[in-house]
């Protein structure tokens, strides 16, 4: 049986679950797959094979009436194109397919990328009773829901995955026009985070109050902070109380990720919660350091002291520390880089996760 596969994602803005929608659309259509994506649009799209079919529906609706009616736009696709399966990426995703596969031999496979503090057991409940198979990101993650009730028989756990050819061959001409883009001088060392700056969780602030910490110490440092939000504003204040202008750069999104990272001596996610960030296991398949916070999935990507190290979350202090002791020892920062490519390239390798979720794909059509 051909798989024809939609895949749901609410909105095509840059994060990771967005990332990995689009990641696994190209890769799916790439084979003997017939793809559909559907959300309620975004930049990603113009990322999307041209083989991959976009639908916009409004699969971050939030009112019933809302999430009923994209549940019927969503119903009328699946018909139309004869699907087979509803790969969902969100709770709400999960529950706009269930309804709108009511009496439909389509199955649903769903993504749970974290358990942070926006989940409750109801969201578990609407995972248990609609997915048919659970991938989690991360060991943390399956754990969480199995805790709030989902059934620990249909959870398999996929890390994230990244194309390690894109992330290994940078144009080295194209690194320095990069450096000069953002005027950065040669020998500045570089720290970088890259998240959306919406959420208080991802620790922007954390990682300001560090850099604070770091620049006395360390003139010739500069920290890129990439994504866009509406945080930015109270964020650039808090530089400026800082007095961060010349240390801290704001480059809003950016297409160039792996270019950016190969530019990088550092990588920061200073988050209160994850499940598997593909920010991370992009940085070290360019062999990049990281210093993340301790929890969730974060702990199964990263070797603390070997990969990179661990700090507690909130913990501005800590991980200034730690910032402060990398830059002061090169060597310790050459070893963590080789080390970070033979995990990025062990563990989370695109194959390696299109390849189990394909499998995944097989069992619930065999069922």
């Amino acid at each position: 049986m051909q798989k024809r596969i939609l895949i749901l994602s609410n909105r095509l803005c840059s994060g990771g679950a967005e990332m990995y929608a689009v990641t696994l659309a190209n890769a799916l259509v790439k084979t003997n797959t017939y793809v559909l994506l559907c959300s309620s649009g975004g930049n990603l799209i113009s990322r999307l094979s041209k083989d991959v079919k976009h639908f916009e529906v409004k699969a971050d609706a939030r009112s019933f009436y809302k999430i009923f009616s994209c549940a019927l736009d969503l119903r009328k696709i699946l018909k139309d194109h004869q699907i087979n399966i509803i790969h969902s990426n969100s709770v709400l995703n999960c529950l706009i397919a269930g309804i709108s596969r009511f009496f439909m031999p389509v199955k649903i496979v769903h993504t749970a990328h974290s358990w942070g503090d926006n989940k409750t057991f109801l969201s578990a409940m609407a995972v248990n009773i609609f997915a048919d198979r659970v991938i989690a990101v991360s060991e943390a993650t399956a754990k969480k829901y199995i805790e709030h009730g989902v059934a620990r028989k249909k959870f398999h756990v996929i890390h994230n995955g990244v194309d390690l050819e894109l992330f290994s061959k940078i144009d080295k001409e194209k690194l320095q026009g990069l450096r000069q883009e953002l005027n950065i001088p040669e020998n500045t060392r570089v720290i970088t985070t890259i998240a959306r700056i919406e959420e208080e969780r991802k620790g922007h602030k954390t990682l300001i109050d560090a850099a604070s910490v770091v620049r006395k110490k360390f003139h010739d440092i500069v920290f890129l902070v990439t994504g866009n939000g509406p945080l930015v504003t109270s964020l650039k204040t808090m530089v400026s109380n800082y007095k961060l202008h010349d240390n801290i750069i704001f480059t809003g999104g950016r297409d160039d990720i792996p270019e950016l990272l190969s530019l990088t001596d550092i990588f920061c996610l200073p988050s209160q919660w994850e499940g598997c960030p593909l920010v991370i296991a992009e940085a070290m398949a360019c062999g990049v350091p990281v210093v993340a916070s301790n929890v969730d999935g974060i702990p199964e990507m990263i070797e603390d002291g070997k990969t990179g190290y661990l700090i507690p979350a909130g913990e501005s202090k800590m991980l200034a520390e730690k910032l402060i002791f990398l830059l002061e020892n090169n060597e310790i920062i050459c070893r963590m880089s080789e080390a970070a490519t033979k995990k990025a390239k062990k563990t989370f390798s695109l194959d390696v996760m299109f390849k189990k979720t394909i499998n995944i794909y097989n069992q619930v059509l065999d069922r």
